[in-house]
């Protein structure tokens, strides 16, 4: 039967040793060069053969959403009567192949560190941006159309989409209107550590139901209800359910 020697036992030590020092470097180095979930987002460049389309599935795959820095999100959290605007960025990608993206509930923690890797993705800026916003309030706030408040955001909503929509354009559609992608479950259990990450894109689901699960933010405006069940979006949605029943 073979036996250990000194010789050997040190030398396994030595591994060992070896291997726990890497494991810490790294955990190191991950902790150093990816940086954690920005403040409030970031300012993403796309390749120039990159459609809007594309990008848009690429930020909200990560449970991000397209916004105007100075219309929500919690810079502009104490301010009031707001004027709202929509806040889907298509005109701004067509020009510059750039989108300002914010956080959600469903954002993945480090999530600029796998945007960086994302196909069309050519830059991540998520620096402390100073914003003059000097024509955000409203002139007149019993007309004008106003931004929710923070303490209004957060209802979940069921759109079901016309048949001939596409998941593509349902998701460009409740992005400008400052709707984001929600999955109430998920946001309680993997927030709370009981389940792992996983990807906040509808494409499965959308193709059997036609519907989107969404949430109100600060982006989104007080008439969003309105805005979903206008004339003029009855060919796009086809009904509108909020609140909605959640069985987790």
């Amino acid at each position: 039967m073979a036996t250990s020697t000194p010789t050997g036992r040190r030398l396994w030590l030595r591994i060992i040793a070896g291997a726990v020092l890497l494991v810490a470097l790294l955990c190191v180095s991950f902790a150093i060069f990816v940086p954690a979930k920005p403040k409030y987002g970031g300012l993403i460049t796309f390749a120039p053969g990159t459609t809007y389309a594309q990008a848009l599935r690429t930020v909200t795959d990560l449970g991000l959403q397209t916004i105007l820095p100075c219309f929500g999100g919690p810079q502009r959290a104490a301010q009031a009567s707001v004027i709202w605007t929509a806040v889907g960025e298509r005109d701004v990608f067509a020009q510059a192949h750039r989108l300002w993206i914010g956080n959600t509930a469903l954002a993945l923690p480090y999530w600029p560190g796998r945007l960086r890797l994302a196909p069309g993705v050519t830059d991540v800026d998520t620096g402390e941006h100073t914003f003059a916003c000097p024509f955000i309030q409203a002139a007149d706030p019993a007309h004008d159309t106003l931004a929710l408040s923070q303490d209004r955001t957060g209802d979940y909503v069921h759109a079901t989409f016309d048949q001939n929509v596409t998941y593509d354009d349902a998701l460009a559609f409740v992005s400008n209107y400052g709707l984001r992608l929600a999955d109430p479950c998920a946001e309680r259990s993997w927030t709370a550590g009981k389940l792992p990450w996983a990807s906040a894109g509808q494409e499965s689901g959308f193709a059997t139901s036609h519907a989107l699960t969404v949430a109100t933010t600060n982006y989104g405006a007080t008439t969003w209800r309105d805005q979903l069940q206008a004339p003029s979006a009855q060919a796009v949605v086809s009904r509108v359910e909020s609140p909605i029943s959640i069985h987790c």
